[in-house]
């Protein structure tokens, strides 16, 4: 090209009206920047620029790098860095190779290329969190600078992820996917450069982080999470419902749509709902930030919502939910587990991937002068426990469930135990030997909280025994009154707490034993008013003598003594009782005297029954509780 000829200027936008030394000290002030930038050609006359005559022009971008200090590439590193990354189950299952997502992880690049479009390293900056992402980069949204005007080619990085190590590129990514969700430990390292390339002796930033990479999860193994890693019934401690406060996590997720990762939040109520959760840590409110618990094994993050609907709460949620909740106190609810997919985000609430009802039975607090009362007003002072009970009570059974031995309270009563027969409600309530029909307990104290207390019942002269040990020695001793003592003792650190009495009452247990009566095959037995009375041939007993089977009913009588003849009619009166089957009681019982049948139905309707907690046992109590 000839000289002389033409004339040109670059113009830099935001600089005008400055050059030289001015232009220079703004462009160094400025650092690391990017300018809009024009370039002119004009052409000449009379050997001077003509700047009316135009001849060629075009835009550019022309990027300056300052200097950047490693004392700002430090301070970016601690301050602009998330400590903990969550990784869509999507990002990962969509990213190809050749593609950006594991540029950067295990391999050493270029600073400036931290936090491109589609690269997992870009989830690590906290700027991300607001920031577009496109799987593979398609979109070519903006890098994210990790440090503000950061100099290119200055400086290098790499992010190791432990356990993975050697592997990069395509094999990297392939390992990441076959693993599925996976937390890493990983380190961010950031190199200065020598001659244009990284020099690795020159290690300027480190920083270590947890990066949770989530596989997908299949609406199968949601369906089947929640079949058999939740439970049917749920009890929370009134402790639990107690201290929770709002602003808190405890109604997270109930009546409220959230992220299924979150189902089991420590202070969570649904944390509860969790069979995982009877042998995990619990603090109130998730002031221990005890870990969350996988409602699915490997459960992919963003990919389905839940929330639990409580019966008669609906429409409230948070605080309102939580004040309600305290307000009503000890309640059963009956909920529904709700798992949705994901769309977009957010919640798809037309694609409904898993349900499940379930009971949450929820405690409120029982002071201690209510369960004072409770025993003072709701329990008998003679307790009388009808012959058939003892005879058919087994071990493994309820039985002799808390006497001799120390039990949560809200077990006092439950089907087939002894205890039940000491609240005066147990006369109109049904009792099935051994608990086998399963009837509701009954409670000591209306709204009992569950944990809050334990008891026992002791019985005079059998301290020491308990259980199997127990039932024989009463099975031994037949009809017999016992001293009891009722105790109720406060809980600690949800263990009985034996140094805190809170209630205590003392009472008098009368056990019948089981007698036969004299074989006969026909004959009478006395009546309450000294005359005779036919009672029927007993099958059971035919091996008798045949002088006593022909022997009249009065002679019988006669050769008895007192305390025998006595026996004998507490068991005819006995065999009256609704307890014993149709088939099996005498006719002779339509024909008795009022006293004896009232006698009956005193000895049905008494009860009895004691308490004190021992190791894991072969059964516990039936309460009427799933």
């Amino acid at each position: 090209m000839g000289k002389g000829l033409y004339f040109y200027e670059v113009d830099l936008a935001g600089t005008q009206g400055k050059s030289d030394k001015e232009l220079l000290d703004l462009l160094k002030q400025n650092g690391t920047q990017s300018y809009k930038a024009t370039i002119k050609v004009y052409g000449v006359k009379d050997g001077k620029a003509d700047l009316s005559n135009l001849v060629a022009t075009k835009d550019l971008d022309v990027n300056l790098n300052g200097l950047t200090t490693p004392a700002e590439v430090q301070k970016g590193v601690a301050d602009n860095t998330k400590d903990t990354v969550d990784v869509p189950a999507t990002y990962l299952d969509k990213a190809n190779f050749p593609g950006p997502f594991t540029a950067g992880v295990n391999q050493v690049i270029p600073y400036e290329f931290f936090a491109g479009d589609g690269m997992l390293t870009r989830l690590i900056l906290k700027a991300s969190d607001k920031a577009p992402w496109s799987d593979n980069g398609s979109a070519q949204n903006p890098a994210l600078p990790p440090v503000e005007k950061l100099g290119k080619g200055l400086y290098f990085y790499e992010v190791d992820l432990a356990g993975t190590q050697s592997k990069s590129d395509k094999d990297l990514l392939d390992l990441l996917k076959q693993n599925g969700t996976q937390s890493y430990k990983a380190t961010i390292k950031v190199y200065g450069a020598k001659d244009g390339k990284a020099d690795l002796s020159n290690l300027v930033a480190t920083k270590d982080l947890d990066v949770n990479l989530n596989g997908l999860t299949t609406p199968a193994e949601v369906q089947k999470g929640v079949a058999d890693n939740t439970k049917d019934t749920v009890d929370v401690p009134a402790t639990y419902l107690d201290k929770a406060n709002f602003p808190g996590p405890f109604t997270a997720g109930v009546n409220q749509v959230i992220p299924y990762e979150f189902f089991a939040g420590d202070g969570m109520l649904t944390r509860l709902i969790l069979k995982a959760s009877d042998k995990a840590p619990w603090s109130d409110n998730g002031s221990a930030k005890n870990p969350a618990l996988p409602p699915v094994e490997k459960l992919g993050k963003g990919l389905y919502f839940y929330e639990v609907d409580l019966a008669d709460t609906q429409g409230k949620s948070d605080k309102e939910l939580l004040d309600l909740l305290k307000q009503n106190g000890t309640q059963s609810y009956k909920a529904t587990i709700k798992v949705y997919g994901a769309k977009d985000g957010k919640a798809d609430l037309t694609n409904l991937v898993a349900t499940k009802d379930l009971d949450v039975n929820l405690n409120g607090l029982t002071t201690p002068a209510e369960v004072q009362k409770g025993v003072a007003d709701n329990t008998k002072d003679i307790v009388d426990v009808p012959a058939t009970y003892l005879d058919k009570a087994n071990f493994p059974g309820p039985f002799t469930a808390g006497v001799n031995q120390v039990i949560p309270y809200e077990f006092f009563a439950g089907d087939g135990m002894l205890t039940r027969l000491i609240l005066k409600a147990s006369d109109k309530a049904p009792w099935s030997d051994n608990g086998s029909a399963k009837n509701p307990a009954l409670p000591p104290v209306e709204k009992l909280g569950k944990g809050l207390y334990f008891y026992e019942v002791d019985l005079a002269g059998t301290q020491g025994k308990s259980d199997k040990e127990l039932l024989d020695l009463l099975k031994q001793n037949g009809t017999q009154s016992y001293k009891a003592t009722i105790k109720v003792y406060g809980a600690k650190d949800g263990k009985a707490d034996l140094s805190n009495l809170v209630a205590t009452k003392d009472l008098t247990v009368n056990l019948n034993g089981h007698q036969s009566l004299i074989p006969m095959q026909s004959g009478f037995v006395p009546s309450s008013n000294g005359s005779a009375m036919p009672t029927p041939m007993m099958n059971s007993h035919q091996g008798a003598s045949n002088m006593k089977a022909q022997m009249p009913a009065a002679s019988q009588d006669k050769m008895m003594p007192n305390k025998e003849r006595d026996k004998t009619m507490n068991v005819s009166q006995l065999m009256a009782t609704p307890s014993m089957k149709q088939d099996q009681a005498p006719a002779a019982s339509s024909k008795m005297s009022d006293e004896g049948k009232m006698a009956s139905n005193n000895k049905v309707s008494s009860p009895m029954m004691a308490d004190q907690m021992k190791e894991p046992k072969g059964m516990l109590p039936y309460t009427g509780e799933a």
